[in-house]
């Protein structure tokens, strides 16, 4: 079980605050293996399931939430509470869109309980972050995070920063982050372990979309009857790095039949692909530049076409794909092996 045992300052800062609204003070308890948070209360009768997180950033609230809603299943009668330093407004919203109260230790608070309503806001921030890490899902800082996705076994700092190509101190900034988080743990051996693979990606997901600095449409018509293979070909007589990603990926690592194609190119390479295909706003295939050459990790060949690795793909899968080819990626992602078609 993944629980953090909440601080004494937390847990002072937070009975304070229901003291304040309920008058009372509810003793928290430590909650059942069963349950993935951090504390239970009994509050007015009814049982609260709290999650703590350092951060309102996205990723660890979607965590938080993944986990709350998942805690709230199992007692359908009770009431999920993330408590963060401070909420922000993307934090808040995803928490109304997931029907979740939460209040910061900076006085805010959107509760919606039996007995209890609390409508918060405007405090400012009692506990500001200066040199914070970045955004997670940064295009040089998400390279850690594909990296830990796409390995079967946990890896180490030094095995992160040689698939990655980062630096020591960058890698251990992003490292750091991720544990305070509790998105990993750190094995015997001090490698690191995703937690919950599935509320990693589904995060990331939600903040990604396919594209980069250049991106353009062609006709398919322009590359003759089998798109994906012409333009595989094209790249490579032409010396051009690079690789399909989304439903074509999905294509050629599970069979599953693709209605549009989407491929990755370096920058050097753009100018090569416009000088040979016609661009078209409708066309069915559509190239990209992207923001950070991490995107080509893990690229390996299927049928002699180059492919993104498995997160890669379902990162950059359409949200109508079909759903055949998203269950196909979530089970390569998600851990389960690649039987329907192997590396050529």
């Amino acid at each position: 079980m993944k629980t953090l045992k909440l601080q004494e300052d937390v847990t002072n800062d937070l009975a304070e605050r229901l003291r304040t609204w309920l008058k009372v003070v509810p003793a928290l308890e430590h909650p059942p293996v069963s349950l993935d948070v951090d504390a239970i209360a009994d509050v007015l009768g009814t049982m609260w399931l709290i999650r703590y997180k350092k951060s309102s950033e996205s990723l660890p609230v979607r965590s938080a939430l993944a986990e709350l809603t998942a805690a709230h299943q199992q007692h359908p009668d009770a009431v999920p509470l993330l408590v963060v330093p401070f909420m922000g407004p993307l934090g808040a919203r995803l928490c109304e869109e997931a029907s979740v109260s939460w209040l910061d230790r900076s006085g805010n608070a959107r509760i919606n309980a039996p007995g209890l309503v609390v409508d918060i806001g405007g405090k400012r921030n009692a506990f500001p972050q200066p040199g914070r890490t970045g955004d997670l899902f940064a295009p040089k800082s998400s390279r850690v995070l594909r990296a830990l996705l796409s390995s079967a076994a946990p890896m180490t700092r030094v095995q992160i920063c040689r698939d990655t190509d980062l630096d020591d101190s960058f890698v251990s900034k992003i490292v750091k982050k991720l544990l305070e988080e509790s998105l990993v743990v750190e094995n015997a051996d001090r490698a690191l372990v995703v937690l919950n693979r599935r509320s990693l990606v589904d995060a990331w997901r939600a903040e990604h979309t396919f594209g980069g600095s250049e991106v353009r449409r062609f006709k398919p018509a322009m590359i003759g009857p089998d798109d994906l293979r012409a333009f595989a070909n094209h790249c490579g007589e032409k010396g051009i790095k690079y690789a399909m990603t989304g439903a074509a990926a999905a294509e050629l690592r599970t069979g599953v039949h693709a209605d549009r194609l989407a491929a990755y190119v370096r920058a050097q390479d753009f100018g090569k692909v416009l000088d040979a295909f016609e661009a078209d706003d409708d066309g069915l295939l559509t190239v990209a530049v992207p923001l950070d050459d991490g995107v080509f990790a893990g690229a390996c060949p299927f049928d002699n076409v180059a492919v993104v690795a498995p997160v890669q793909a379902l990162l950059d899968l359409d949200s109508d794909a079909k759903p055949r080819a998203r269950a196909a990626l979530e089970a390569l992602v998600y851990g389960q092996h690649d039987t329907a078609r192997g590396p050529s």
